[in-house]
């Protein structure tokens, strides 16, 4: 890819590389960024999500042009999925917008929490059909569309 370290073009020293948390889409060939871990050979695990986030997007955003679109060295998109604040309202309002990927779960980070490669209480994904149940916010009915029928709210 065209990340750093990714290819010819971009691996210049050993310390050239880039660890990154996806979610991978087949049949649009991209790789969606959940986390990042290390860019450029610079780690950032023990780093708060909060200063992780703003890093991951700044350095996306830096490298748009050479990692969103298909090229001969990079034969896959990378592109960061969005965050959102974890508020009522703010979760409220993402429920009643439409939605450009189907969507199979949120992934709930606490902004303090460090990178780990183990389970943790400060990482949480809930599926759409859950976060009334569990947050008190209401979703649409083509969220609560596919969940087991003793686990949807009347609404």
């Amino acid at each position: 890819s065209n990340l750093p370290g990714g290819c010819a073009k971009t691996h210049r020293t050993a310390n050239d590389y880039c660890i990154l948390d996806c979610i991978y889409v087949e049949t649009a060939r991209t790789y969606y960024v959940l986390d990042l871990m290390c860019w450029n050979g610079h780690p950032v695990y023990d780093s708060e999500r909060e200063f992780r986030s703003f890093w991951l997007k700044t350095k996306l955003a830096e490298a748009a042009e050479l990692i969103a679109n298909f090229a001969r060295t990079n034969p896959f998109k990378f592109l960061p999925l969005t965050f959102h604040s974890c508020s009522k309202a703010s979760l409220t309002q993402l429920f009643e917008s439409k939605w450009p990927l189907l969507v199979d779960g949120l992934l709930f980070f606490h902004i303090e929490a460090h990178y780990t490669t183990d389970t943790s209480p400060l990482a949480v994904w809930l599926k759409p059909h859950m976060v009334p149940d569990i947050l008190g916010v209401p979703v649409s009915q083509e969220f609560l569309a596919g969940a087991p029928a003793m686990s949807v709210t009347k609404m």
